[in-house]
């Protein structure tokens, strides 16, 4: 199963997770799973993914640097029952193609107002 995880961090911009939100994707057998990579994602973007490795000073110590610049204030973790490709290029070709015809009918519109009123003038 596919797995939607939010990352949010309130202090706002200081590009260490992309302007306060950052998105993964990932794969996970179950919502155990998926809760247990959950947390290692997070642990990588406060820069903790070593604590396993770590003594219980160096962990304080590393927890506490990062409290502030790398901390995460929210996740949300979402199973994905189903997805939709779409077709971005043809929504922003559909969009140009739209101004265009708005344009043409603009031009034609202002040049018979033209024409009529040069008709009348020298009619």
């Amino acid at each position: 199963m596919q797995y939607l995880l939010i990352i949010n961090q309130n202090n706002g911009c200081d590009y260490t997770i992309g302007c306060g939100e950052a998105h993964e994707i990932f794969e996970a057998s179950d919502s155990k799973a998926a809760s247990q990579i959950a947390m290692r994602i997070v642990n990588e973007y406060c820069d903790l993914e070593e604590l396993d490795i770590l003594e219980p000073e160096e962990i304080l110590s590393t927890v506490n640097e990062n409290s502030e610049s790398r901390r995460v204030d929210d996740i949300k973790l979402y199973q994905i029952s189903c997805s939709v490709e779409m077709n971005l290029q043809r929504h922003f070709e559909d969009i140009e193609n739209n101004a265009k015809a708005q344009l043409a009918t603009d031009n034609e519109k202002r040049e018979r107002e033209q024409y009529t009123e040069l008709k009348a003038k020298y009619e």
